[in-house]
């Protein structure tokens, strides 16, 4: 399993732990319904997370 996913609200700690045991890398997965105030001001909008996602699963694919 090279990738974990967690999602973008979570604190990550199951899959840092998953991670640790497996070798995987931890990658952030958005459901694209919210986004940080730090987000909306640097002008993240849905497709851009959209992207991001993309880029996140083609890493863990390849």
């Amino acid at each position: 399993m090279p990738v974990v996913f967690y999602l973008e609200f979570s604190n990550g700690k199951t899959a840092q732990l998953v991670s640790e045991d497996t070798g995987a890398k931890t990658l952030r997965f958005t459901s694209c319904h919210n986004i940080t105030k730090e987000e909306f001001e640097n002008g993240e909008t849905y497709i851009s997370l959209m992207e991001q996602n993309k880029a996140a699963l083609k890493e863990a694919l390849n």
